[in-house]
C-alpha cells in the first residue's frame, strides 16, 4: 500500500534570520517550492546547504541548483500533476536513497556555491577581460 507521510505547513515570515532558517530547513525532510518565478532559486540553495532536497519547477532558477532526482525533483513548468509526482517520488524512496539525496544536496552546494569556487570564477572572468 501507499506510505502515510505526516506533514506540517509552516506559515511564517523569516525575515533573514539565518539561525531560524537553518533550524527550519534542517528539521524538514523535503522543501516544496511551487514558485513560478524564481530568478535564482535561493530557497533551493539554502535548503540544500542543510541537506534538504527541494521540489520545484523547470524553467525557473531551480534548474541551476536542483539536479533532477539527484538532489531534488524538477517538475515540468506549471504541471501540478508532475509536481505531485515529485512528492510521491521522494516519499516512495527508501531511507537510504533519501539519505544519498541529502548527501548530494550538500555536495552540490559545496561544488557550485563554495566561496573558493566562486572567487575562482571571478578571477577567471577578470583575467579574460584584461
Amino acid at each position: 500500500g501507499k506510505k502515510k507521510y505526516d506533514y506540517r505547513v509552516i506559515d511564517k515570515i523569516f525575515d533573514g534570520n539565518p539561525i531560524e532558517l537553518r533550524l527550519l530547513y534542517s528539521a524538514c525532510d523535503l522543501v516544496l517550492s511551487p514558485s513560478t518565478l524564481e530568478a535564482f532559486g535561493q530557497v533551493a540553495v539554502e535548503s540544500a546547504s542543510c541537506g534538504t532536497p527541494t521540489i520545484g519547477f523547470k524553467k525557473t532558477g531551480f534548474e541551476d541548483i536542483v539536479n533532477h532526482k539527484i538532489n531534488g525533483f524538477l517538475s515540468n513548468y506549471l504541471d501540478e500533476e508532475d509536481f505531485y509526482e515529485g512528492v510521491n517520488w521522494f516519499i516512495n524512496n527508501t531511507e537510504s536513497e533519501n539519505k544519498e539525496i541529502s548527501q548530494n544536496c550538500l555536495k552540490i552546494v559545496s561544488e557550485k556555491f563554495d566561496n573558493g569556487y566562486i572567487a575562482e570564477k571571478y578571477i577567471k572572468l577578470y583575467k579574460s577581460i584584461i
